[in-house]
This record gives C-alpha cells, structure tokens and sequence, in this order.
C-alpha cells in the first residue's frame, strides 16, 4: 500500500503536522516556551510507519528540538525515559513538551558529533569510550523511578524473532541461527537476575561528543532492566560495523575493551560470561541488518556475524 504519511491512522500525530492550522496548535503544545517556532514545519529525518515518525525543528537554519510522534501506548513510555534522563545528571536532552491526545512530545536537540562518526571517521583515535562506559554506569547507577518494567523475556522473544527473518532471508542459515538463538535464550535465562535502569537501545548512534563532553539520546526504549543488555548492545553494533567494513579488523574488541574499563571504573558491574553472552544475543538481533540496508553481499554479511555469534557464544562458556 502507497499513502502520505498524514494518513497514518497508528500515528494520529502525522494528520496534525500536515495541516498549517493544526500543526500550530501541536507546536504550542509541544513548544510553549517557544513561540517563535509555532509556524515551523518539522522536517522529517525519521519515519517507521505505524510505528514513529521522528522530525527536527529549526530555527534560522540550526537544529533545535525532535518532535517524535508515537503509537498508542508508546508516549508514556518515552516521556518516562526522558525525565528520568533528567535525573542522571548527565549531557542528554531536554523535555520540553508532550500531548497525549496526538501522541507526540518534544525535546531539546544535542549538538555535537554522533560517536559512530567520530569511531569510522578520521578522528577514531579520539574516540572517547572509557568516558562513555562511565556515563553509561552512572545512568545504570540512578534510581528507576516511574520507569516501566521490562519482560524478563524482551531480548529473548526478540533474538529468536531475528534467528527466523535469518532462515527466511537465507534458508541455509536458518538451521544455524535458531539453534544459537535458542542455547543463548536458555544460557542467558539461567544467569543470575540483575536489574537496574536500562537505555534500552545503547549504541555508537545514541552517543553524542559535544562542547559538553559526552552526551546520551534516545530514551524511547528506557525501563527496567538487565544493565548488561546494554553494554551487550553496544558492543554488538561494534561488531556489526566491523563486519561491515567501517571499522579495521580487531578495532570492535579494543575499543569494547575501553568501553568496559570506564564502565568498572565508574563502579559498573560486568558479571564474568554475562557480557559475551548479551553480545552474542545482540549480534543475532543484528544479523538481518545488512539485508535491511540493501547491501549487495548481505548473505555473506549475515554469515559473518553469525560466525561472530559463535565465537561469543564459546567466549561466554570459557568464562
């Protein structure tokens, strides 16, 4: 089906921002100590449909807020994680507005260089993961109010989802990645339960390097949680951009291991074991992703980080 996002029926915010009349009214709500801003029209940087629609705001040509408009039962969520971000006292965004009736809220825009940049870039020596891993340890380190719970069971529901796009997408794969995806569900269900606040969707992508030092966005996927999910996270999308070419071969584990030094340093816990395994869960929700960015050796792509998915996997079980 073709249609303009404005008839999007699970992002009731979209029918709003395509109408001037209306669109004001949700800029005021959103913005209301910006009256200058009102008449914007939000650029689109941003849109999963009948899932979230996300859009920058300018004033005189110079980034200033993301509107994000949400499906049903997804806002409070999110405004959640925002203001809980507020409380860790880090570099991160500010809430500036919310409503419920379309779903949407907005927050302060993070100037600086996204991280992943700075990692493939020619400045990748400067990259500063010993500062990030610390940032990363005093949010799992902040008290959780009014977060939501996570299900024991997200990441593994999740992995095993990914495992069969796998076998979908390559036949001769399948067998491979559900037989993974299941010994790291029932490994990791075994572990001792740890919870703490969680990112949610910690990557090189939700790191900022700014005038401030580091900064952290993205909060949508905020609760309550295993915090080592989220070093996992981070250190599978290392590896997928190795896989992919954008980091030297053996740069993942270096900078992983600076990662995980700041981490401890700023008091963080990374249970022996735990960690590899979490990356290797990780890396197989990760392993569609070459498929999903049109590359034209995806297959091979795939193989490759599922043979990374192995090698984790053994790593966890030595530990």
């Amino acid at each position: 089906m073709v249609a303009p996002a404005g008839a999007d029926r699970d992002l009731p915010a979209l029918a709003r921002l395509v109408r001037p009349d209306q669109r004001r009214r949700l800029l005021q709500a959103l913005l209301p100590e910006a009256p200058d801003l009102h008449d914007a029209d939000p650029r689109c940087v941003r849109y999963k449909p009948e899932r979230r629609w996300v859009g920058v705001v300018d004033r005189d040509g110079v980034p200033v807020a993301l509107v994000k408009a949400f499906g049903a039962g997804e806002l409070a969520r999110a405004r959640a994680g925002l203001v809980f971000a507020g409380r860790t006292g880090l570099v991160v965004p500010a809430l500036l507005g919310t409503s419920k009736r379309a779903c949407a809220l907005a927050g302060s825009w993070l100037p600086g260089q996204p991280l992943i940049d700075r990692l493939t870039g020619p400045e990748a020596a400067t990259a500063p993961l010993a500062e990030v891993g610390a940032a990363l340890a005093t949010l799992h380190a902040t008290p959780p109010r009014r977060l939501v719970h996570e299900a024991p069971d997200v990441d593994a529901v999740a992995t095993t989802t990914a495992a069969a796009a796998v076998g979908a997408l390559v036949p001769g794969l399948g067998p491979a990645a559900a037989s993974a995806a299941a010994s790291l569900c029932r490994r990791l269900a075994a572990l001792p339960v740890r919870t703490t606040a969680r990112h949610g969707d910690f990557s090189a992508d939700q790191v900022i390097l700014g005038g401030r030092g580091v900064g952290l966005i993205d909060f949508d996927n905020t609760a309550v949680g295993d915090p080592t999910a989220d070093l996992g996270q981070f250190l599978a999308d290392l590896e997928a951009a190795e896989v992919d070419g954008r980091l030297a071969p053996g740069r993942a584990r270096s900078l992983a291991a600076d990662l995980v030094a700041g981490y401890e340093g700023a008091g963080g816990v990374v249970p022996g074991g735990a960690l590899a395994l979490h990356t290797a869960a990780a890396v197989v929700r990760r392993a569609v992703e070459p498929f999903r960015h049109r590359r034209p050796d995806w297959p091979r792509r795939t193989e490759e980080l599922l043979d990374r998915v192995a090698a984790l996997a053994g790593e966890g079980a030595r530990r």
